[in-house]
């Protein structure tokens, strides 16, 4: 099935989108980052259907670690960084597109929290049909990982939004943080639970923070 082409600019030369905006729109572009598997062939762009070997085409499964994929983290962000006017895409350009879009605009120098808001605004302002983006635990904490030990963090700490944004998909479904939704109180504290970190784990990553805040 044919979709309509999903298209946004996230700043700094890279744009992210869909299978149909790499086969209508890839010629406006000097670097497309490929992303598909090969467990579903219909995925695949024009451009990796018919074996073309320019860009960067990176085959990797939704929610899987970065370390089964065809390329490393730094191979991604080598690319992303060396490249001009940079396609990101994926099939629907919400799950797989949007992850590796964290490295690409962190190669960039965009600091790896704020990206996560870029993406998230620009997907809902910028796709003619707007989605969110869904970015799964185990990719985002190895690209966190990442980007802490080879010093790409830039140290603002973490985006009220990307913040709520996390609290709110982890919520849905989960009584406990549901009635803190309904009742709109969750605090910074609230999110070692959600990346599986404690409190003093953030505390002394983020010692700006006031721990207790409530965010409305």
């Amino acid at each position: 099935m044919k979709l309509a082409p999903q298209l946004a600019n996230l700043g700094v030369g890279v744009w992210i989108g869909n299978k149909e905006a790499c086969d209508e729109h890839g010629g406006e572009f000097t670097d497309i980052l490929h992303v598909w598997h090969s467990c579903n062939l219909t995925h695949r762009c024009d451009h990796v259907a018919a074996g073309k070997t320019e860009g960067l085409v990176v085959e990797y499964l939704d929610g899987q670690s970065l370390t089964t994929a065809n390329k490393t983290i730094d191979e991604i962000a080598t690319f992303s960084r060396q490249a001009g006017k940079l396609l990101i895409h994926c099939f629907a350009g919400t799950y797989r597109s949007p992850t590796l879009a964290l490295i690409a605009l962190r190669a960039r120098g965009v600091d790896i929290f704020q990206a996560m808001a870029d993406i998230q605004r620009a997907m809902w302002t910028g796709y003619a049909i707007p989605r969110a983006a869904h970015f799964h635990d185990v990719p985002v904490r190895e690209i966190l990982e990442w980007s802490a030990k080879s010093g790409q963090n830039t140290g603002n700490g973490p985006s009220w939004l990307m913040i709520f944004g996390a609290l709110f998909n982890r919520s849905i479904g989960d009584p406990f943080l549901q009635q803190d939704h309904d009742e709109k109180r969750f605090s910074v504290n609230d999110i070692h639970w959600h990346l599986g970190r404690t409190a003093d784990d953030l505390a002394s990553q983020f010692p700006e923070m006031d721990l207790n805040k409530r965010i409305y």
